[in-house]
């Protein structure tokens, strides 16, 4: 639906990621790591920024901090960009992310380790 080829999708999907988030004043950084593919973005909250996509689209993102769940919206920058909603919420000790693009839905759930 947001034009992820076939076999990154494959990949992405059978990939087990680690997430990490920190916080260094109002810069939030989320790096992701795995046999896959590493990736990090950095952003401030509620304040629109450009933003590469781990598979490398480029798209305006915003996100916002609502008790337990951050929601990133992506919109598009170029005509042909599909824009979607994805969503982080924490649930006892899992993170739970649930990305929406038009009537495509997928979830990952990232387990804390100890």
């Amino acid at each position: 639906k947001v034009g992820v080829g076939l076999l990154t999708r494959k990949a992405g999907g059978a990939a087990k990621p680690v997430l990490e988030i920190t916080i260094a004043g109002d810069k939030w950084t989320m790096h992701s790591t795995s046999t896959f593919k590493n990736f990090t973005t950095t952003f401030t909250l509620n304040k629109e920024e450009e933003q590469e996509t781990a598979d490398g689209r480029k798209l305006k993102s915003l996100f916002t901090l609502d008790g337990n769940k951050l929601t990133e919206v992506q919109s598009g920058i170029k005509d042909n960009d599909v824009g979607s909603t994805l969503e982080r919420e924490i649930k006892g000790d899992d993170l739970v992310m649930t990305l929406t693009a038009g009537d495509v839905v997928g979830v990952r759930t990232y387990t804390k380790q100890a």
